[in-house]
Parts: C-alpha cells; structure tokens; sequence
C-alpha cells in the first residue's frame, strides 16, 4: 500500500546578511532590502532560475505585501536588537565582528579594501 505523506505545516525559509532579508515557500522568493529597494519577488516554480524579478507588478501586489508582512513578523519575534546589524552596510567580503549594538559601532562587515 503506497501511504503519501502530506504536509501539515508549509516550510518556510528566512535569511538575512546586512541590509538584505529574505523570505523562501514553496512557490515563492522574497528579498527586501533595508532601508531602500531593490527588492525582488520570484515565483520558483514558473521561474526557478530567479531570472525575471515580479516585484513592482501589479497582479504580485498582495503577494508581496503577504510575504512582506509574514518576514517582518518573524524578525520581529527572533531578531535580538542587540545584533541586528539590518541598518550596516554590507561589503560581500563577509562579517568582521558583531554588527548592531554590540559592534560599539565599528565596522561589522569586511569591504576588501583591508
């Protein structure tokens, strides 16, 4: 007897690295970007290679608005404001030290030039 396994609680994925905080379901990929744009929406399975970003159209407006609020709530929750390093500007060379508070305001994040 083939027994399927249903999902009773969707997965759902969250990220961040510096100003950048994302959101992942099933269908969807959502990045915003602190304290400005450029955001970007993806529909994964129509589009799995996240080469045409959705966000800004008007029919992906509630799915946007969805997600968004859905990702700020669970930063909300688990963020520790102490570390939340949302509003330091990120290199890509990767983190030196705490960012937020407890960075005492040096600089958190590599930029290359070191």
């Amino acid at each position: 007897m083939n027994h399927l396994v249903r999902e009773t609680t969707p997965v759902v994925i969250y990220d961040e690295y510096g100003t950048v905080r994302k959101i992942r379901t099933k269908q969807w990929k959502y990045e915003h970007r602190y304290p400005y744009g450029l955001h970007e929406l993806f529909h994964l399975t129509t589009g799995p290679m996240e080469r045409l970003n959705l966000y800004g159209e008007e029919q992906h407006t509630s799915t946007v608005e969805q997600l968004k609020h859905q990702l700020e709530g669970w930063f909300l929750q688990y963020t520790k404001p102490e570390l939340d390093g949302v509003r330091q500007q990120v290199y890509g060379y990767g983190q030196l030290q705490h960012a937020g508070f407890l960075g005492k305001g040096r600089k958190a994040y590599h930029s290359g030039d070191e």
